[in-house]
């Protein structure tokens, strides 16, 4: 059953088993995770980095941008979560998709090589910057969301 909304669930780690309808935030390690808003069951990883996805977070509900597009599984969902709220987007031909990741794939390859080297290159593990004047922000807002449940 495809879901109209999902609720945010502020975590010191991601959980192993996902409940359906909850968007896990995990500021240490700079990470979203959820089910599938279709209902396939699938977990679909967000991280948290200029090239990936950004979490727009007001209190009260999260957005993540940009949507979420879900083409390596059978059921090719397209969604964007805004608000709190999954509004659904018409599913992408083969060829749009190709077309679409090949520049976000260079964007990441570019992001890492400037990073860090490729010996302690390690996708998906995020250390927060100190030098990055959004890092303290980001931090004091997951910090305020852990202190709330």
């Amino acid at each position: 059953m495809k879901l109209c909304q999902i609720t945010p669930a502020f975590v010191d780690e991601i959980p192993r088993e996902l409940e359906p309808g909850k968007l896990y935030v995990c500021c240490r390690y700079r990470a979203v995770k959820h089910l599938c808003a279709c209902g396939c069951g699938v977990a679909i990883n967000t991280p948290l980095h200029p090239t990936a996805w950004t979490l727009i977070c007001n209190g009260v509900s999260v957005s993540l941008w940009p949507s979420i597009g879900n083409w390596s599984e059978s059921c090719q969902s397209h969604y964007w979560i805004r608000n709190c709220r999954i509004q659904w987007a018409p599913k992408w031909s083969p060829r749009r998709i190709k077309k679409e990741r090949a520049p976000r794939q260079l964007e990441l390859e570019r992001y890492f090589d400037t990073k860090v080297t490729s010996e302690t290159r390690r996708p998906f593990q995020f250390e927060p910057s100190t030098s990055s004047p959004s890092s303290g922000w980001f931090k004091r807002l997951c910090d305020l969301f852990l202190r709330r449940r």
